[in-house]
């Protein structure tokens, strides 16, 4: 479920576009690299990226530089565990490339 122009919509993950509100809650796989915007004892499955095997918290707090570490977002492929929250697409990479070389 996503939230455009102010319409709930039912689509697919790849007509998810930046800026787009996306509903996530127990169980449903992350559509996209996401900012969490609003979340109720959220946490993500982050073993395939990170080799974590504890669930993570997430939430709105910008809480490390490094993105794999901050709380704030939400990757491509991992799986919510626990909660449901709300998250902004964005456009991840340009964000990630100016925090790197700046």
């Amino acid at each position: 479920m996503v939230v455009r122009g102010g319409e709930k919509l039912t689509i697919r993950a790849e007509d998810i576009v930046v800026g787009d509100v996306v509903e996530v809650k127990f169980g449903d796989r992350i559509p996209a690299d996401i900012r969490v915007i609003e979340a109720r004892q959220f946490k993500v499955d982050n073993s395939s990226l990170t080799g974590e095997s504890e669930p993570q918290s997430r939430g709105p707090e910008f809480t490390h530089e490094n993105p794999l570490e901050t709380r704030n977002l939400a990757f491509f492929s991992t799986n919510a565990v626990e909660g449901e929250f709300f998250l902004r697409l964005r456009d991840f990479f340009k964000w990630y490339k100016r925090l790197v070389t700046s």
